[in-house]
């Protein structure tokens, strides 16, 4: 969002117009340009968008509170962290003196085969309601859209 709004500033003296900025994204980078579609906070700083391959209402795209909460405690356990619920600084405190590194590559191994480790989350700011639910009640921008998809991506999830 910072980006967005960082380029929003600052295209004039590049030539741009900051009235006609244009978000692309391809699957998960598609989920991010929909989920800005949906945001309060960054849907009048773009124009219009383009999304090929990826749906804010995609089920690996987003999870609740409680699913975040339960994937950095099985991450924490993965890199050897506190992981008691109860304890949540302790264990955020681990996890944050962790070599990225560790975090990297023990993301992936505390998840199922169409779940994705760090997504977005309904945080009620950037975020304030479930895309489907958003979409329902019309709270998205209203702008020009072009959409695509490629033809049998997901194969390489399932090699």
């Amino acid at each position: 969002m910072m980006a967005i709004q960082w380029v929003h500033d600052n295209i004039s003296p590049f030539g741009g117009n900051p009235n006609n900025i244009t978000l692309f994204g391809e699957s998960a980078g598609a989920v991010s340009v929909a989920l800005h579609l949906l945001s309060p906070l960054s849907r009048n700083v773009f124009s219009q968008a383009i999304m090929e391959s990826g749906s804010a209402t995609a089920p690996w795209a987003i999870i609740n509170r409680e699913e975040s909460l339960l994937r950095g405690l099985r991450l924490a356990e993965a890199v050897n962290c506190p992981h008691d619920r109860s304890d949540l600084p302790s264990v955020i405190d681990c996890l944050r003196r962790k070599d990225p590194k560790d975090l990297v590559n023990n993301e992936w191994g505390t998840l199922g085969i169409c779940e994705f480790p760090f997504v977005p989350v309904i945080d009620g700011a950037f975020l304030d309601e479930h895309p489907v639910r958003a979409l329902a009640n019309k709270n998205f921008k209203k702008t020009s859209i072009l959409m695509g998809s490629n033809t049998e991506e997901g194969y390489y999830f399932i090699i």
